[in-house]
């Protein structure tokens, strides 16, 4: 998923994109503000998403840290977003230009208190 500012309502909704035992990787682009915390971590955690990476900003870090949903962030922020619903889903992700690395569908995340591993799908074809 990339987003412009907020998530939106992605993880409320009937159809809901995100399934169990997915892992959820969200860009963030334009000015800091956090699109992640406490009540979309209880939200997730209760439709079983194995854990949430943001190349952006997270905040009620108290609860987050605490919580048994992962969740992987740059930076910790106090303020929230705007609600504005913008993004998309199931796209690749550019996350650096020098060395190129997308994440992609079926790619393979690992985390922990050390940080994350991304390990491309092909590197098992």
């Amino acid at each position: 998923m990339k987003v412009h500012q907020m998530i939106g309502e992605l993880l409320y909704s009937e159809s809901m994109l995100v399934k169990k035992g997915n892992i959820l990787f969200i860009k963030t682009n334009g000015p800091s503000s956090a699109v992640w915390g406490e009540l979309t971590s209880t939200c997730s955690g209760e439709k079983g998403i194995s854990g949430t990476v943001i190349w952006g900003a997270t905040r009620d870090i108290n609860f987050v840290s605490e919580n048994n949903y992962p969740v992987f962030a740059k930076e910790t922020i106090p303020n929230a977003g705007n609600a504005l619903g913008l993004g998309k889903v199931n796209i690749p992700i550019k996350i650096s230009e020098t060395p190129e690395i997308i994440i992609k569908n079926g790619d393979f995340i690992f985390g922990d208190k050390s940080g994350v591993v991304h390990v491309p799908q092909e590197l098992f074809l």
